[in-house]
C-alpha cells in the first residue's frame, strides 16, 4: 500500500514548498517516511505484537 497517493503528495508537497521546504528537507522526509514504512512491513511479516498501551 503506498504511504499517500499520488495527488495529495504532489498538493501537500508544493504547499510545504511554499512555506519554505527545501529539496534536501523533503528528501529527508520521504526517508524517514520509508524507513518507518520499511519497519512497519517487518513487524507485520515477522508478527511482532503490539504493547497493551498502543492496541486501539
Amino acid at each position: 500500500m503506498p504511504v499517500v497517493k499520488a495527488v495529495e503528495y504532489a498538493e501537500a508537497s508544493a504547499a510545504a514548498r511554499a512555506k519554505g521546504m527545501t529539496d534536501d528537507m523533503l528528501a529527508e522526509l520521504l526517508a524517514v517516511v520509508g524507513l518507518a514504512n520499511e519497519t512497519n512491513l517487518l513487524a507485520n511479516g515477522y508478527r511482532v505484537p503490539v504493547d497493551d498501551q498502543f492496541k486501539a
